[in-house]
């Protein structure tokens, strides 16, 4: 990734130069002088990924954590959720989230719904521009809300108690890091779909499951909706976002009653880490040039 912005005014020039990460500004300068360099070996020692764990021993630390260790879990909650009440309060962006609800009220929902109402009100917001802190997760405030929200979501539903959510949403955050490092910081592949993953085994934790409940959640997620594009920021994500929320919910549902889709089936392996090196291939060399055709495309209209 570069960036390199330069402005000029009546009296004054600016540049920016930002490598790497959405958020590492490498220089800085104003009227020709720097202000601001940041050291040039910082890219070499970016971590982008869980790269040393797996789901094993992600699941392993999640369920036994010291719960004094999550407060950054804890300001996920708070943080997105009160994007979400947001977004049920107002009507912002496309609305997905009150089409999905229509006339019903929130208590009537069934769990997917529930679920993809809150995120994609969330989103909704988000994608309006609404001035509210999100927590990201992977460096996307949208994937922060699309790992955080539908476990939040399945939480109350279920009328979960905190110890179970803290853990489920530990659970969670850290299985979508994981996922994503495999598809690469800029990746041709949305990001919710990683999003989804890590959210789909946190509804399995809440609704009893266990570490092979995960992993078949995994491979459920995978094996429906690989292959989804990311072709930009727009207000258009949150139907995106609420496709991954219900496909999270249904692969948590189907894995809980002890169904995953078989090692002999498309991009499914029998190790679930060699699933996820799949995506990896799939986003790294399947669609090596996909952003280079989705610019054209839309510079092109």
């Amino acid at each position: 990734m570069y960036i390199d912005v330069r402005l000029s005014t009546g009296n004054h020039s600016g540049r920016a130069v930002i490598e790497h990460k959405h958020d590492l500004i490498m220089l800085l300068e104003k009227d020709g002088q720097i202000t601001f360099k940041n050291d040039t070996e910082l890219s070499t020692d970016l971590k982008d990924s869980i790269s040393v764990d797996d789901i094993s021993s992600i699941y392993d630390f999640a369920t036994t954590v010291d719960l004094s260790m999550l407060h950054k879990i804890r300001q996920a909650i708070e943080l997105n959720s009160a994007v979400a009440r947001e977004g049920l309060q107002q009507g912002y962006g496309l609305g997905v989230s009150p089409a999905l609800k229509g006339a019903s009220d929130l208590s009537e929902l069934g769990l997917e719904l529930y679920c993809a109402v809150l995120t994609s009100a969330a989103t909704d917001v988000r994608m309006a521009g609404v001035p509210m802190p999100v927590m990201a997760n992977s460096g996307s405030g949208n994937q922060g809300l699309t790992v955080t929200i539908p476990v939040l979501a399945a939480a109350e539903w279920l009328k979960s108690e905190e110890e179970e959510h803290l853990r489920a949403q530990t659970l969670a955050q850290l299985i979508a890091i994981h996922v994503k490092g495999s598809f690469g910081r800029l990746s041709p592949l949305c990001g919710a779909v990683a999003a989804g993953v890590g959210a789909s085994c946190g509804i399995v934790y809440l609704l009893g499951g266990k570490l092979s409940e995960c992993i078949a959640a995994v491979q459920n997620v995978f094996g429906a909706i690989t292959g989804m594009i990311c072709d930009g920021a727009k207000a258009g994500c949150a139907l995106k976002v609420s496709t991954c929320v219900f496909t999270a919910v249904q692969a948590a549902k189907v894995a809980i009653s002890g169904r995953s889709i078989q090692p002999t089936d498309g991009v499914i392996e029998e190790d679930v880490e060699a699933t996820i090196r799949n995506m990896e291939r799939i986003s790294k060399e399947g669609m090596a040039d996909m952003d280079k055709l989705l610019l054209n495309i839309m510079l092109n209209k």
